[in-house]
């Protein structure tokens, strides 16, 4: 719409171009994504300028040319990272060289695209010089009728350097439409491609040393296998070492091998561990609802006791006080000491007793189920610092100097708030008495593939199937080390490639590292009750065997000073007894 308005404003200009073709240019330049357009062509300059206010609506910067100066020159098209459209009319002079000079300036690659605008009776084949158009090039021939309302495109590239031009079919491109995508280029009609291949016999000089490389103190150079190859004689480190940004200005890397199994391993936590299991069965709605209905069932047993007190005068009188602790001893599957007598009281309770019964029973199994539930919550590498886990680390320099390589806050708070905290033969261990660790459970061991030969013959199938790990380097991958500028790189790099392509990688690394166990049952097993597990109803025991012993003491106390005796002295007689529920009973029954 933007481009239709502002052709509409400069109609009224005489323009030698058609409008098709900035409509055309438009949809060219927003097809491939570029942010600059550099335009060769013979337009006159009020059509120059006329593209410049057009381009620039766009919010495109522009470079016109007139292919009518000779161009000695193509550092206008010259780009790093960002994609240059490049439009060239074949209809003006001089034009044919611009493809053929870009292309020995090497401008004809990936992030150019180029789109030449030729006249119908123009023949594609005879116009290019097909060793302009190499194959990764982006290049449209589009076909102008003047007469017509529709622009036909053609991709144009080379199969190889004795190839003839190759031509893709006609596409139809009509103004305010997107440019159609290009067709792909995955057939290749069996044309050869001339290859070649070195094979190297030679002997290695192997030095041994005992690291991979780490900055070293009072020297501009690193020790082991680093220092070896920016300050020795070695040419290729026979090691894979890990990609880190310090060491790209030292050495370079040649080709990736394998990817370093370093990660934290726990076994997932039961449920019981790091959560209150007794409050997850039922959600507060299910808790609502129970509680309501039994305030309306405890209220309407009350009501229906109460009456029964008309009938049986010799009752003892009943309080609402009484009936709520009755309606409680029967949630707990407890008696009550008063049973009830008429057909309503019994019916009101034979409800609350069996709307505990169903609540007792399901609580009850989905608490043993939630006993054998093993807990999902950590999946990352802050929810493992803010857990009551312990860590620990395989004793080998590269985890004890992780800490200086790393910028990550959430490393630096690991090794700081849970490793250095702890005694060092604590922090960092061995493999066994890691993996052992990780056994007793609670425990995260930062270890490799090497603690998973120790896992298959220790561990029980359920605690593979709840083996967990999570990695702290977001870089995992090895490549093998070569000197600064080695020549050996690119023979190195290909050579890698080849073999990885193969699989030959991937079998050697699955012969010489033991892989992780896998899991052939998702099924815990039977699982022991542990004294952790019910901790929380200890603590609710616990508060109630002291809160009734305060209260205890609290009505000895009261009792000692109001009547200056612990306990009745004299027993109530039952003539007593019957004379105090009457007296009861008229304050209450009074009209």
């Amino acid at each position: 719409m933007k481009v239709a308005a502002f052709l509409s404003v400069y109609w009224i200009q005489a323009l030698a171009i058609d409008p098709k073709t900035f409509s055309l240019i438009s949809a060219f330049t927003s097809h491939t994504i570029a942010k600059s357009a550099v335009i060769f062509s013979c337009w006159s300059t009020s059509d120059m300028v006329f593209m410049m206010k057009f381009m620039s609506a766009k919010g495109m910067f522009v470079s016109i040319y007139n292919t009518d100066e000779e161009i000695t020159t193509m550092k206008m098209l010259q780009t790093k990272y960002e994609h240059v459209a490049v439009i060239v009319d074949l209809q003006c002079g001089r034009s044919d060289r611009i493809l053929e000079t870009a292309h020995e300036s090497n401008y004809v690659r990936r992030l150019h695209h180029w789109l030449l605008l030729s006249s119908p009776e123009s023949r594609i084949t005879n116009t290019l010089d097909p060793q302009s158009a190499p194959l990764d090039s982006n290049v449209i021939v589009a076909s102008l009728e003047p007469s017509s309302k529709h622009v036909v495109l053609h991709d144009v590239y080379t199969l190889g350097t004795r190839e003839a031009l190759t031509v893709t079919p006609a596409r139809v491109w009509t103004p305010g439409q997107p440019v159609p995508p290009s067709p792909r280029r995955d057939n290749f009609g069996g044309v050869l491609i001339n290859a070649a291949t070195i094979v190297i016999e030679d002997t290695m000089n192997l030095t041994l040393t005992d690291s991979w490389g780490y900055p070293k103190i009072g020297s501009r150079c690193y020790d082991g296998v680093v220092g070896l190859l920016e300050c020795g004689d070695i040419e290729i480190g026979a090691v894979g070492l890990l990609q880190k940004d310090a060491r790209l200005d030292r050495i370079d890397y040649a080709g990736e091998t394998i990817d370093f199994g370093g990660k934290f391993m726990f076994l997932k936590p039961s449920l019981s561990e790091v959560s209150n299991i007794y409050t997850l069965p039922f959600n507060s709605s299910v808790w609502i609802a129970y509680t309501v209905i039994m305030a309306i069932l405890t209220v309407a047993l009350y009501m229906s006791q109460r009456m029964e007190q008309h009938t049986n005068p010799d009752e003892p009188p009943l309080l609402f006080g009484d009936a709520a602790l009755n309606s409680l001893a029967l949630i707990c599957q407890e008696g009550t000491p008063r049973s009830p007598e008429s057909m309503s009281s019994r019916i009101l309770f034979m409800f609350i007793l069996m709307l505990s019964l169903f609540l007792t029973t399901s609580y009850s199994a989905i608490i043993v189920s939630l006993l054998q539930m093993s807990s999902n919550t950590i999946n990352s590498l802050s929810e493992l610092l803010d857990s009551s886990f312990t860590l620990s680390m395989k004793n080998i320099i590269y985890n004890t100097n992780f800490v200086n390589d790393s910028k990550d806050p959430l490393v630096k708070k690991l090794y700081y708030e849970k490793i250095y905290r702890q005694p060092f033969d604590q922090a960092f261990t061995t493999q066994a008495e890691g993996v052992e660790k990780i056994r007793r459970g609670l425990h995260a061991f930062y270890g490799d593939a090497a603690a998973y030969k120790v896992m298959s013959d220790t561990y029980e199938e359920d605690e593979k199937c709840r083996l967990k790990e999570i990695t702290i380097n977001p870089s995992n991958t090895m490549a093998i080390p070569v000197k600064k500028g080695s020549p050996y790189k690119e023979l190195i790099t290909q050579k890698v490639l080849w073999l990885r392509e193969r699989g030959m990688i991937d079998r050697e690394y699955k012969r010489w590292f033991v892989q992780k166990s896998k899991c052939d049952s998702d099924s815990r097993g039977f699982v022991s009750v542990r004294i952790g597990d019910f901790y929380p109803t200890l603590v609710v025991l616990g508060f109630g065997v002291g809160g009734s012993i305060a209260f205890f003491i609290l009505e000895f106390l009261y009792h000692k000073l109001k009547y200056g005796t612990c306990w009745p002295t004299h027993p109530t007689t039952p003539r007593d007894k019957s004379a105090r529920v009457t007296e009861v009973q008229q304050r209450l029954f009074i009209n």
